[in-house]
C-alpha cells in the first residue's frame, strides 16, 4: 500500500479539474466494500487450472442526481428527473477519472488490470482491495482509505459481517503493572485497550501474533512489511489497526518481557515477567500522539 499520499495530495485528486466542462454535474463516488469469491488461475505448467479464493473487493459507481451509474458502464449520456421534468446529461468522465485515480492511490487495482482474476458470474465488482494481501492490508485499506475517501464527500458503504472491520476513531489504551505478592521479584503486566467504557486486553492478540512467528527472523519479516496498519483482532470480531511504528515498538517490549522462546509455550495471561526487566515499559510512552492510561503499583 502507497504510504506517502500527504493530505494536500489527496485533496489535489478531489479538486475540480481547472478545464472541465462549464454545466457538467460533479458526480457523487459511491463504493462498496465486501468479501467475494474469485477464481484464479494457477498456471503448474501443463495448462491453467483455477483455484477459488475470497478476497475483499470494491465496486465504484457514480452518482447523478438520481440516478447511480456503474464506473463500467460505457453510456455517456444519463436521463435524470429534476423538478423541471427529464434532463439529459452528459457524464463528467474527467471527474471520473480522478476518482479512480484516488481510489487506486490507496493500493485498489482494477480487475481488468488482473489476468490471473476473474470475478464470479453476475459480480459487479471492478477493484480489489489488495492483491495477495492478508488482514493487515485488508485492515490498512478500512482504515486509513475510507475516512479519507468518507471525508472527501464518497459515499462509502461496507457490507454487514465483512470480516475486515475496523474499530473507527481514536482508541485508548491503557496498561497495568502490578507486583506479584507470591514471587517478589516478579510483576505481572497487561495491555488493552478501552471499547465502549469496557476494558479488552490485547495481549492474547499480541502474544497469538508472537506465536505465529516459528523464529525471530519471521517476526522481524513481518513487522519490516510496508503497511501502514498491522491489525489485533478483537472479542467482537473487529481488528484493531495499531500503527506500524507503534506494534513494531510494543512487539519489541513484549519481546523483551517475554520469559521465553518465541513460538514456544503460551505464556498464562497476565504476563509474569521479572522485575529487573521492568524498566522497558518505559518504552510504552515514547509516542507523544498517544498517550496510555496506566494503574497498578
Amino acid at each position: 500500500m502507497r504510504s506517502d499520499w500527504s493530505q494536500e495530495r489527496v485533496d489535489d485528486f478531489h479538486a475540480p479539474a481547472p478545464d472541465s466542462e462549464p454545466g457538467l454535474l460533479e458526480p457523487v463516488p459511491e463504493l462498496k466494500l465486501r468479501l467475494e469469491r474469485l477464481l484464479v488461475a494457477c498456471d503448474d505448467g501443463f495448462g491453467s487450472e483455477f483455484s477459488e479464493v475470497e478476497m475483499p473487493v470494491l465496486e465504484l459507481a457514480f452518482r447523478y442526481g438520481d440516478v447511480s451509474v456503474h464506473a463500467c458502464d460505457s453510456q455517456d449520456r444519463l436521463l435524470l428527473s429534476t423538478p423541471e421534468g427529464l434532463r439529459t446529461i452528459g457524464r463528467h468522465r474527467r471527474a471520473e477519472d480522478r476518482a479512480r485515480r484516488l481510489l487506486e492511490s490507496f493500493g485498489a487495482v482494477e480487475l481488468e488490470c488482473l489476468d490471473r482474476y476473474e470475478p464470479g458470474f453476475g459480480s459487479r465488482a471492478n477493484y480489489v482491495v489488495h492483491v495477495a494481501g492478508d488482514e493487515h492490508e485488508y485492515c490498512s485499506f478500512g482504515a486509513y482509505a475510507l475516512p479519507q475517501l468518507r471525508a472527501q464527500g464518497w459515499d462509502v458503504k461496507v457490507a454487514e459481517g465483512y470480516p475486515y472491520a475496523v474499530l473507527s476513531g481514536e482508541t485508548p489504551w491503557y496498561a497495568m503493572a502490578e507486583p506479584n505478592e507470591e514471587q517478589p521479584d516478579w510483576f505481572s503486566f497487561e495491555l488493552g485497550i478501552v471499547i465502549d467504557g469496557r476494558r479488552v486486553s490485547m495481549l492474547p492478540a499480541l502474544v497469538d501474533l508472537l506465536d505465529r512467528s516459528p523464529d525471530e527472523g519471521t517476526l522481524d519479516a513481518l513487522l519490516r512489511r510496508p503497511t501502514r496498519y498491522f491489525a489485533l483482532p478483537t472479542p467482537d470480531g473487529r481488528y484493531l489497526p495499531v500503527e506500524a511504528q507503534r506494534m513494531r515498538r510494543v512487539v519489541e517490549i513484549l519481546r523483551e518481557l517475554y520469559d521465553g522462546p518465541i513460538g514456544g509455550k503460551r505464556p498464562e495471561l497476565p504476563l509474569l515477567c521479572p522485575l529487573v526487566r521492568a524498566g522497558v515499559l518505559g518504552e510504552l510512552d515514547a509516542d507523544e500522539t498517544r498517550t496510555i492510561q496506566w494503574t497498578g503499583g
